[in-house]
């Protein structure tokens, strides 16, 4: 139970950090 939860946490944290790049590239896009 512990690693499952370990790992669903690494996911959501991975997941979380694909979305704030593409928001960043995003923003880049728009003031180049």
């Amino acid at each position: 139970m512990g690693s499952e939860e370990v790992e669903s946490n690494s996911k959501n944290s991975h997941t979380v950090a694909v979305i704030i790049a593409e928001s960043n590239i995003k923003q880049v896009n728009i003031l180049t």
